[in-house]
């Protein structure tokens, strides 16, 4: 069997106010707007956002609907069928997470070190929502 190239291009997010997720997408995590249009079609607004090659698909559907209470814990959220959360490699969790939350952001998880020795994995983790409270997770490896 032959190895197939797969090169993570993007995740699609499902928005309340396109236009704040945007900002908010450029001004805590330096995300740049690629582009936004009306896709007729789907009843929605959709834009994509990118931070170096990576890119999030904002769509904000006329009839939106809020995340479910059940999905804003990341460690609730487990027992949910579904993509979970988004994550980053960063270089200083900690550091990222006070500026995080000295520009307003919400905190869900604080940072703390997970390891387990067995596997050699040893990292500082912390979990944010974003603006409509979808959980993103920050990985530094120790």
């Amino acid at each position: 069997m032959s190895e197939t190239y797969l090169k993570p291009l993007h995740v699609s997010h499902s928005v309340k106010d396109l236009d704040a997720s945007i900002e908010w997408y450029r001004k805590h995590l330096d995300f740049e707007l690629v582009f936004k249009m009306y896709l007729s079609v789907h009843h929605a607004h959709l834009a994509f956002v990118r931070h170096g090659t990576f890119e999030v698909e904002l769509f904000m559907h006329d009839k939106t609907q809020p995340i479910p209470e059940s999905r804003l814990d990341p460690h609730e959220d487990q027992r949910t069928r579904g993509c979970k959360h988004l994550a980053f490699l960063v270089d200083n969790a900690g550091e990222l997470c006070e500026r995080l939350r000295s520009e307003g952001v919400t905190i869900v998880r604080e940072p703390r070190v997970m390891e387990n020795p067995d596997l050699g994995i040893r990292e500082k983790v912390f979990f944010i929502h974003d603006p409509d409270r979808i959980n993103i997770e920050f990985i530094e490896r120790l």
